[in-house]
């Protein structure tokens, strides 16, 4: 607008400069106005260039049926030669379904670019994939790495990452270690999600092989993060490895200060556990680690002890609630005047029972 209120009329190429601030500005809105204000312009029509750069506007605010709505209608609005969409053209439109959740209309879009003679590049492959994390769509995004190899490409480890993230939205925790197993060069991203996968899948199985992955990380000198420890400790807990899931504390407060998230999963596994003294001696080998650490053993200190009282309170009161109603009760039809008698078929029931289940129940068990 300066530059109109000095005379000078911007051209093509100055418009497209004030769209690209647009985008990097994530301004889609201003992007959209500044482009239509192109199309009723006889001096500085949009080319090709200024509906990529609108596209990828639309993409980065997550507008994916505007992105796929100006893609459409490139070539009616651009002049030949340069009106088709190119390989940009199909990048921002990729992106824009990635981040919209679109996993069909971003497998439309590259079938659409092969079959306009446009060979998809790595960074389409990746945003494809991107898209297809989800527990629907994972195969389809794991099977990306073979089809980029087919057509020539070199899957990195960006690729392998993003197939990982797929494994994980679908909890396919033993094709994400294959994943990981044939990746070139894994990074921190790799092993962390490949763990995430083993915690969404659950099992012990899955466990295991998530404190494997942790062990392997350290092997190779890849630090894992704290809430790659978490992840560890929280899909040990979940399947009942409690000091296991303790260990992996202790290693993960040898390695970073521990956080309210990570104390809370250590203590939550030794309450569903049953261990409480292993949550005291947590709790006190967290006060003597230092300051950050007092403060978090000082904040679940009083939990802790709460959770204790209530825990020793509850069967006291279970017992003095079955003496009274015992107390409380006459003699039962059939019975011996206790209030817990049983009448004689279940007697007999309970004194068949001690003899051990029928054979069919011991063969079902050993199936």
């Amino acid at each position: 607008q300066d530059a109109r209120d000095e005379g000078i009329e911007p051209d093509t190429v100055a418009l497209n400069a004030a769209l690209a601030a647009c985008e990097r500005g994530g301004q889609s809105d201003e992007a959209l106005l500044l482009l239509s204000e192109m199309e009723a312009s006889p001096s500085a029509p949009p080319d090709r260039i200024s509906y990529n750069t609108a596209i990828a506007a639309c993409s980065r605010c997550g507008e994916w049926r505007t992105a796929l709505r100006l893609l459409g209608e490139m070539a009616e609005r651009v002049p030949p030669p340069r009106n088709t969409p190119d390989a940009h053209s199909y990048g921002a439109a990729l992106s824009a379904c990635e981040r919209g959740g679109q996993p069909d209309e971003a497998l439309r879009l590259l079938e659409r670019m092969r079959s306009e003679g446009l060979r998809p590049g790595l960074v389409h492959y990746h945003a494809v994939m991107r898209a297809c994390a989800t527990p629907a769509h994972w195969p389809i995004a794991a099977s990306m790495l073979q089809d980029a190899r087919d057509e020539g490409l070199s899957p990195n480890t960006v690729s392998t990452n993003c197939a990982l993230a797929a494994c994980e939205a679908g909890g396919a925790w033993r094709d994400a270690l294959a994943l990981l197993d044939e990746a070139a060069a894994p990074d921190a991203i790799s092993f962390h999600t490949a763990i995430a996968a083993c915690r969404r899948a659950g099992g012990r199985p899955a466990a295991r092989a998530a404190l494997r992955l942790l062990r392997r990380m350290r092997a190779a000198h890849v630090r894992p993060s704290l809430i790659g420890y978490t992840t560890v400790m929280n899909a040990l807990s979940a399947a009942g490895y409690v000091r296991p899931a303790l260990l992996v504390f202790r290693a993960l407060c040898a390695d970073h200060d521990p956080d309210e998230r990570a104390v809370h999963t250590a203590l939550r596994a030794c309450d569903g556990a049953g261990r409480r003294a292993d949550g005291l001696a947590l709790l006190a080998e967290l006060a003597e680690s230092g300051a950050a650490g007092e403060k978090l053993a000082r904040r679940f200190r009083p939990l802790w002890d709460a959770k204790a009282a209530a825990a020793h309170k509850a069967p006291a009161a279970a017992a003095a609630v079955a003496g009274g109603s015992g107390r409380g009760r006459g003699r039962t039809r059939g019975g011996s005047g206790r209030g817990s008698a049983a009448p004689p078929q279940w007697r007999r029931r309970s004194r068949r029972s001690r003899k051990g289940p029928p054979p069919e129940h011991e063969a079902a068990r050993g199936e």
